[in-house]
């Protein structure tokens, strides 16, 4: 079902409001809603929709899909899917409806939705036309879902790398969220959009060099309250390598030995968790026993009285 000259004027008429949703939304060009619902339609049907209807339900879907699929999948997949690390048909069984509950297209049936919102998830994952437009307005989703999800989490962060002397920790977050947002700012000026492009293909020993480079003109930039410039530094280097990761532009950033040192932390961290694990086992198997033995007693001692 393809527009036509006399759809402008019903396209008012039919005119749906979305409704809002409960993560960040991103604007769609018609242009992009265009490109990908053309896709869509040679795998799906919509039946009994006007043209104009059938754009508004896909914009819907489309925005839906951009706003909740960054947030809702595990970290960093989403990324990986779009950049074609990750090959959807090994988890689209086990994620596509994490993403499908969370979108609601109510003018069409559930089963229609289903086919929408898995021939989304199909162009998105695996086609490999239209990927300029997938990557700019992926980009926004990705940016918005930064700049609105992300900053809580990159003041959490800091809050947790720098103390701040005479300060609440309620305080000392506020300042934080206030400085992650300048970080964000001075990230996107540095690093704008075509700049991130192009760092997604770069050579590793290249990344790396960009890597230290944004440290030291973040630096430069941003200044962290009662911190020398040489703590700053230590500070700066785990920032950029969280904003990397977050923007998808992080693989081949870490030299050998800064891999080898994350992967011992995460070791470390995993050990402490299995000791809390077996501690948590160990008292709940001597509960269940002292439980088992008082049970046992109680009934020897009611059977003694038969």
């Amino acid at each position: 079902m393809k527009a036509t000259a006399t759809d402008k004027d019903a396209n008012e008429q039919f005119e749906i409001t979305l409704p809002k949703l409960k993560g960040p939304t991103v604007e769609l060009t018609e242009a992009e809603i265009e490109l990908i619902a053309r896709n869509l339609r040679e795998t799906i049907d919509i039946p009994y929709l006007p043209n104009p209807i059938e754009k508004q339900v896909v914009k819907m879907a489309l925005t839906s899909f951009c706003s909740i699929a960054p947030i809702a999948l595990p970290e960093g997949l989403f990324e990986e899917l779009v950049s074609g690390n990750e090959d959807w048909d090994n988890v689209k069984e086990e994620f596509i409806h994490v993403i499908n509950d969370q979108i609601c297209i109510p003018i069409v049936s559930r089963k229609v939705q289903d086919q929408i919102v898995d021939g989304i998830c199909t162009v998105m994952f695996t086609s490999k036309s239209e990927k300029s437009a997938k990557r700019q307005f992926i980009g926004r989703a990705l940016q918005t879902t930064l700049n609105q999800e992300s900053d809580d989490e990159l003041a959490s962060m800091l809050n947790g790398m720098i103390d701040i002397p005479l300060m609440s920790e309620d305080q000392e977050q506020q300042l934080f969220l206030k400085l992650a947002k300048s970080i964000h700012d001075a990230f996107q000026v540095l690093v704008p959009e075509p700049m991130r492009d192009v760092l997604t293909s770069t050579a590793p020993e290249d990344l790396q060099q960009a890597r230290l480079n944004l440290i030291n003109r973040l630096n430069e930039k941003i200044d962290i309250p009662f911190k020398t410039e040489e703590e700053e530094a230590v500070y700066f280097k785990s920032i950029v390598d969280f904003l990397l990761k977050r923007y998808g532009v992080n693989k081949g950033t870490k030299t050998p030995a800064e891999q080898i040192e994350d992967i011992n932390k995460e070791l470390d961290i995993v050990n402490l968790e299995l000791d809390v694990q077996v501690d948590i086992y160990e008292n709940k198997m001597k509960d269940l026993n002292d439980k088992k033995d008082s049970l046992t007693k109680k009934l020897s001692e009611l059977q003694e009285l038969l």
